[in-house]
């Protein structure tokens, strides 16, 4: 899923050549769910939703701003969980119990998002770091 049509293009060449059964969608995921997915059927679910807040984009490099567009990088400074809370949300939906759940994160919101994963109900939720010793992904279980 994305909510680029750019973006599901790329992909769609990507997967003609990789992986020829996979499903794309375009969705704006913060306004409708994705279509045709049967409750409780995914064992995984992976993303890397925005994460730059607004207030970061002067420290972006340009070769990051001139190629990516505005809406696939940032989130508004006053809620920057607002992709993982929706995600997660979405989650307790399509994921069977035991089905675990992949964020791509903000460094310091590494620990919000672990409490956040926790109030929802996941279990396991795990801080792992990027080759540079950075926090860059969440991950939780489904709780059966």
């Amino acid at each position: 899923m994305d909510i680029s049509a750019e973006a599901l293009a790329v992909a769609r060449r990507n997967a003609a050549r990789y992986a020829p059964n996979v499903e794309l969608q375009q969705v704006d995921i913060l306004r409708a769910a994705p279509t045709g997915i049967a409750p409780h059927s995914l064992a995984v679910l992976v993303s890397n939703p925005p994460y730059v807040l607004e207030s970061e984009r002067a420290q972006m490099r340009a070769n990051v701003l001139d190629y990516e567009p505005a809406t696939a990088l940032f989130v508004p400074d006053n809620d920057p969980l607002l992709f993982y809370r929706r995600i997660a949300e979405l989650g307790q939906e399509l994921l069977r119990p035991g089905g675990k759940l992949y964020f791509e994160i903000n460094e310091q919101y590494a620990t919000a998002v672990r409490r956040l994963l926790a109030e929802l109900g996941y279990a396991g939720g795990q801080i792992q770091q990027d080759m540079f010793g950075k926090d860059r992904m969440v991950t939780g279980v489904m709780v059966e």
